[in-house]
């Protein structure tokens, strides 16, 4: 694999953008998913909460530590495009789905959209290397909450 400082004789990366966070988690509905049978269950506020529930729908969903911008700076610096994908000029978009734990820590870490020649894999490597987020909030109450980021690859040709 070649890191973006290591690809000025190839041709420069445009770099990976953390355009379009889809958050699923924008709305102020209860609704959560129980995490053994992949269900969406409603909540109401008197039934108890399971420390494995994961929310959809969250009134404050959870964020990067410094906001999109410092997902995206990071992201860039930390991409390391992986040369089959530069051989064959291979760009696209990979959508990750993960879940951001009542701690921070990133789990179920899940590629959506794929891409071939290692692309998929750098997004889930970035994923993986990213560090603790501040988690969501509903109700008052850290949960667990279900976030996808779409990550673009691109090529900028010289």
């Amino acid at each position: 694999m070649l890191s973006l400082k290591s690809l000025s004789q190839k041709g420069s990366v445009l770099g990976v953008l953390a355009i379009s966070t889809c958050l699923l988690c924008s709305s102020f509905t209860t609704n959560v998913i129980n995490s053994n049978a992949l269900i969406v269950v409603n909540h109401t506020e008197s039934q108890q909460q399971s420390d494995d529930d994961v929310y959809l729908y969250v009134e404050n969903p959870p964020r990067f530590p410094g906001g999109n911008t410092a997902l995206v700076n990071f992201i860039n610096r930390n991409l390391q495009y992986p040369q089959r994908a530069l051989e064959k000029n291979t760009q696209g978009r990979v959508s990750v789905s993960f879940v951001v734990r009542k701690d921070g820590t990133l789990t179920d870490i899940r590629v959506i959209k794929k891409l071939k020649d290692g692309l998929s894999e750098e997004a889930v490597r970035i994923i993986k290397a990213m560090p603790r987020w501040t988690p969501a909030v509903h109700y008052g109450k850290r949960v667990n909450a279900k976030y996808t980021l779409p990550i673009d690859f691109k090529l900028k040709m010289s």
